[in-house]
């Protein structure tokens, strides 16, 4: 009687092991890698609310600053894909809203979201007035394309 308590008790010990390996590899899933974590912890120390996916060969991590919302995404290798920033019309740069201004004066900035890759940065800009609602794209130069119009 007592080895075929001392197999119950290896093989639960085994099974037991097991699960927790499992259970730490299945949470590390959703973190990102070393070099990953390395470079946007020095990229971004003032970084709040942080929330890191990953999505196939990418890690995408969402975060604060300031009054700016951030979404960035990385490869394995550390290198970043593509960023968005949410923001409000204050942080939008001098040039684009100066541009807004003067294409669009009778509107008001809403909201912008910035999107960046490695060779382009694009504005998609609300804006709105009492009965409309405007979606505009916008580039570096200032150019407007009308993307969507809704009445309030």
């Amino acid at each position: 009687m007592p080895v075929f308590n001392l197999i119950v008790m290896k093989t639960s010990l085994f099974i037991f092991l097991l699960l927790c390996v499992s259970s730490l590899t299945a949470h590390q899933d959703h973190l990102p890698g070393k070099s990953v974590d390395i470079v946007f912890n020095k990229a971004f120390p003032d970084a709040t609310n942080l929330k890191w996916f990953e999505n196939d060969d990418e890690f995408v991590v969402y975060f604060d600053i300031d009054e700016v919302h951030y979404q960035l995404n990385f490869n394995n290798a550390a290198d970043i894909k593509q960023s968005i920033r949410y923001y409000k019309a204050e942080n939008l740069p001098p040039y684009i809203s100066a541009q807004v201004a003067r294409e669009f004066p009778e509107l008001e900035i809403e909201g912008v979201t910035e999107v960046q890759a490695a060779a382009s940065i694009h504005y998609m800009i609300v804006l709105t007035d009492k009965e409309t609602i405007l979606k505009v794209k916008s580039d570096v130069s200032g150019n407007f394309e009308v993307k969507n119009i809704l009445n309030k």
